[in-house]
């Protein structure tokens, strides 16, 4: 079995507050991501710029309309073994964003249970996918 590799834009958006929104994953047949925090995002569709990829996630996971500020400076890389021996490759593409309209509300046919906006420095003591906080800290890194 070939492994699979995914490239993933995540929406890092901040409010006035400099607090980050995040999303608890809802995937109990998953269990390396059930209940695990992360930032709003996923796949972009063949032929499908990053750019409008990470708009449409924002809108369909928590609806939403963002707009984005900049491309991070840089991309993470994660590798998942799952019990059956399979492994895949995540690239992560994450963009800093704000919320043009609309109110954070969790699409649990996209697998979100829960948004909130949280301090950076609360994100290490929650229970999260791996580079989250990484991810998190570049958004204040050059502010």
């Amino acid at each position: 079995m070939e492994p699979a590799q995914h490239t993933i834009v995540i929406a890092i958006v901040t409010n006035d507050k400099r607090e980050i929104l995040l999303a608890k994953r809802h995937e109990p047949e998953s269990a390396h991501a059930h209940n695990k925090w992360e930032f709003v995002g996923g796949g972009i569709h063949y032929d499908e710029d990053p750019t409008a990829a990470v708009i449409r996630e924002a809108k369909e996971e928590a609806g939403i309309e963002v707009e984005v500020v900049r491309l991070l400076p840089k991309v993470f890389s994660h590798l998942w073994t799952f019990a059956d021996g399979r492994t895949q490759q995540i690239i992560l593409i994450s963009y800093e964003c704000k919320i043009a309209s609309g109110i954070p509300t969790p699409n649990l046919e996209e697998n979100i249970s829960e948004l909130k906006f949280v301090p950076l420095e609360e994100i290490k003591n929650m229970d999260t996918l791996p580079q989250v906080f990484e991810m998190a800290e570049m958004v204040f890194s050059n502010h």
